[in-house]
């Protein structure tokens, strides 16, 4: 027999060296398919319907309803509730005569024209041609009146009796046009008639009344689930999707929820809400609320009544620092006073943070470090030093108060924070003895500013086109003449400055990654223009 021994032996030996030689590779090489291997089978595994003679693949699809979550209410009436879910759902199945728009003026819903008159505090409206509710009924002045009437017969108790107790009459002049006279011309503001309409003819404290609004009540199964439908009556763009709201006994699992496409988005006043939100893949996007967080200045002393050494410290104010670092990035700046955008008024110059400025400015009114302390002293050698008072029972305000007297420390400001129980903060601001304090105030939709100007004007600031100005923003006007009034007073409080805008407090709006919003939502109503939502759920199908 031929000996193949030896040419074996060769062949092995190269089989070997090549082996040697690009043991590298071929190690990848096994990993890199092993892992494809895995994940092909991890995927089948997770996404197979339960049979072996097929694969299952998950894939996104257009969901044709949108998915919301709510504690179940203690009533749905909608004149008489004030559970802030149902405060909520009612901007969806109710119409009104005007709603506020992102940058809170008055927007006309089922009211065709209006005329104001500020001097008599009165409005003549005209509604829409054709309004009906969604059980088929029509809808005009008279359903207005009633509702007005019943909401004071209600009284306190109702959320909406605040706006309609300043209502002194109502005429009606025709079906579709009626005249609403305010007891004071100074407080009649337009956004007073923002509450649902009711039917004067079905509505009795029923579960649930009919509204005109783009949505309608469907299914409800109690501590389960309310379904919202389109309601095909509707005067405007008839929904093309459903609205479902799960009801839960604790809104801690919604992130979980959202995760599983269980609920579509939700609202969140918690601080932790983005971590959550990032560690979950969720999306997050900041509402401005209507807390407001300011510094007040007393404009009565010897120091703070120069109105170019207030604009000087604000100016040394690195209010982006004090949201990221003391309010936990739970806040927005505002380029005035008022709400981020406020009637959508551009005009004006926000106080941006610029400590060169400031340091320029109070060298201009005179102050020097003459002794070189670090502190700045007055032509007399006085030291520009400053109280800032705060509650000492606010965390965040205590650490904001700490930020602003480091900022102004830095341009030669010596700040003394002073701590206070709330009681003797308020004593001591009604006494005036007072430099500056750090506080908040907490605002509606209709934002009524005027408490700072009025009651709570701790500063006695007193410039009367100002104080006007303020006024007049709460009486009877258009939505143009509005804001004309504000185009002529934002600029002049950012340089008059009695207070200083720190942030607004925000909200999260938590949401599924793939939803897409028009018109974003705002902390007074989370869910607007909820029918042109849209998202991608994903779905399980056999491959």
């Amino acid at each position: 027999m031929p000996n193949f021994n030896g040419r074996r032996n060769t062949s092995i030996d190269k089989i070997f060296a090549f082996l040697r030689r690009h043991l590298l590779a071929i190690i990848v090489v096994i990993v890199v398919v092993s892992g494809i291997i895995a994940t092909v089978m991890i995927v089948n595994r997770d996404d197979r319907p339960g049979d072996d003679d097929g694969g299952a693949i998950a894939i996104l699809q257009p969901a044709s309803e949108v998915r919301l979550a709510m504690y179940e209410p203690k009533s749905f009436d909608p004149l008489l509730s004030s559970d802030e879910d149902v405060v909520y759902i009612n901007q969806l199945v109710y119409s009104y005569l005007f709603r506020l728009d992102n940058g809170l003026n008055i927007m006309p819903d089922i009211v065709e024209s209006y005329v104001p008159n500020r001097e008599t505090g009165s409005v003549e409206i005209v509604l829409k041609d054709d309004l009906i509710f969604s059980d088929g009924t029509a809808m005009n002045a008279y359903d207005v009146e009633y509702t007005i009437d019943t909401i004071k017969v209600i009284g306190e108790t109702s959320p909406y009796y605040n706006y309609v107790k300043k209502i002194s009459k109502v005429f009606v002049t025709s079906r579709n046009s009626l005249f609403i006279e305010f007891y004071s011309p100074k407080d009649a503001a337009l956004d007073n008639l923002v509450f649902p309409i009711v039917s004067a003819e079905s509505y009795r404290d029923y579960t649930f009344n009919v509204g005109g609004g783009p949505y309608k009540f469907g299914e409800y199964k109690a501590g389960k689930e309310l379904i919202l439908e389109a309601n095909d009556k509707y005067y405007g763009e008839i929904p093309e999707i459903s609205v479902v709201l799960s009801i839960v006994k604790n809104k801690e699992i919604l992130p979980g929820l959202t995760t599983m496409d269980d609920v579509t988005a939700y609202i969140s006043k918690e601080a932790s809400a983005d971590d959550i939100a990032i560690d979950k893949g969720l999306r997050c996007r900041y509402i401005p609320s209507g807390e407001l967080e300011f510094i007040g200045f007393n404009c009565n002393n010897s120091i703070l009544a120069d109105s170019e050494l207030r604009f000087a410290i604000a100016s040394a104010i690195d209010r982006e620092s004090i949201v990221k670092d003391d309010y936990a990035n739970s806040g927005v700046v505002s380029d005035s006073l008022y709400f981020p955008n406020f009637l959508d008024v551009t005009a004006g110059e926000d106080v941006k943070y610029d400590p060169k400025k400031a340091a320029e400015i109070l060298a201009s009114l005179g102050y020097t470090d003459t002794n070189e302390d670090k502190v700045l002293e007055n032509e007399s050698g006085v030291p520009l030093s400053i109280r800032l008072l705060v509650r000492k029972d606010s965390g965040t305000r205590k650490d904001a108060a700490a930020t602003i007297a480091k900022n102004l420390n830095a341009i030669g400001i010596n700040v003394e924070v002073i701590q206070l129980a709330s009681e003797e903060m308020t004593a001591v601001l009604k006494g005036g003895s007072f430099d500056m304090y750090l506080g908040g105030i907490k605002l509606d939709k209709q934002f009524k500013m005027t408490e700072l100007f009025t009651s709570a004007n701790y500063g006695r600031y007193d410039d009367e086109t100002v104080l006007t100005l303020v006024s007049q923003l709460e009486q009877c006007l258009s939505r143009e003449e509005q804001k004309g009034v504000f185009t002529v007073l934002k600029p002049l409080l950012n340089k008059e400055l009695p207070y200083f805008s720190i942030c607004y407090k925000t909200h999260s709006f938590v949401s599924v990654s793939s939803l897409a919003v028009k018109d974003g939502p705002t902390f007074f109503d989370p869910y607007r223009d909820i029918q042109h939502w849209s998202w991608q759920k994903k779905v399980t199908t056999e491959e």
